[in-house]
């Protein structure tokens, strides 16, 4: 599998972007604000509102409710079994593709009553109407897997110290040096990825990983020297961490991916998955680091 294309020139670029809905758009925002609101208040009736009279809406399962009067009944089929549950966008990004209408991806997460979390990845068609914001269309991902380890609250960043040091990769197409060290009193940890490809010009990515007090989980930020920036959201799974993660390239397109990472000793093997850009998708890729 080579390096270069799947890892180097599409994924490090987009593998996070900043949390919300854009903020150039006000209303929309607000929207979004009141649309939570009247979900977590149970407000069945206010929450239909927020739906075009024609939307529609795709289950995770390809099931799909065509209509207000569908999602409504939809609506009230469920509210018993999500009465309690609390509602919260955990990670989301926005684009306008015209001044009347925006596409946002992102991760809902569900609270329920008794503390069990799920999260489900989403995107969703805003359209306005009369003046109004509205969703037009949404589609249902599915849900991610739940965190057989969760982080503990006190010294969470003790978790992810094995990356801390120097790790490399390379094929026939490009070769990657990534540098891991803490930052700011073990407040941060800091990994730096110095990529040269065979062809075409070197270029840097910054990483930074911090405890996100909010959220109440580990939360990264990324920056390339090419213009791209991004945020991901990490969780500890048997084998290693897994990164939820979105992102903007320089050309202000869109991705999106999970990255698994596993480490043995001096291996550390990066599988990515779930992979997408500009709406489209792109195929699984595999990279493995050494550590030096």
């Amino acid at each position: 599998m080579s390096i270069a294309r799947p890892l180097f020139c599409a994924l490090l670029p987009v593998l996070m972007s900043a949390a919300g809905v854009a903020a150039q758009d006000n209303p929309l925002r607000e929207t979004g604000e009141k649309y939570l609101a009247a979900y977590n208040a149970g407000d069945t009736k206010a929450l239909l509102q927020f739906w075009a009279v024609d939307a529609d809406y795709t289950t995770s399962d390809g099931e799909v409710f065509r209509g207000r009067e569908a999602i409504g009944k939809l609506m009230a089929a469920e509210s018993e079994a999500t009465k309690g549950t609390k509602l919260k966008i955990a990670d989301a990004s926005v684009r306008l593709i015209k001044p009347e209408v925006a596409i946002q991806d992102g991760v809902l997460e569900f609270t329920a009553p008794d503390g069990v979390i799920d999260r489900s990845r989403f995107t969703a068609v805003w359209a306005k109407n009369n003046g109004q914001w509205q969703l037009a269309s949404v589609r249902d991902l599915g849900p991610i897997e739940a965190v057989e380890q969760p982080i503990a609250r006190q010294n969470p960043l003790e978790l992810i110290g094995e990356l801390v040091g120097e790790w490399s990769a390379s094929d026939e197409q490009a070769s990657v040096v990534m540098r891991g060290e803490w930052m700011l009193g073990k407040q941060f940890l800091r990994l730096d990825y110095d990529v040269k490809p065979k062809a075409g010009e070197p270029f840097t990515v910054l990483q930074i990983i911090g405890w996100d007090p909010l959220d109440e989980t580990l939360r990264s930020w990324v920056f390339d020297s090419n213009g791209g920036h991004g945020s991901g959201l990490w969780s500890r799974t048997d084998q290693g961490w897994s990164v939820l993660s979105t992102g903007v390239t320089p050309t202000g397109q869109v991705g999106a991916g999970t990255y698994n990472y596993t480490v043995s000793g001096k291996s550390m093997t990066l599988n990515i998955v779930n992979r997408e850009l500009a709406g489209q998708a792109l195929p699984d890729a595999e990279v493995k680091f050494t550590r030096k």
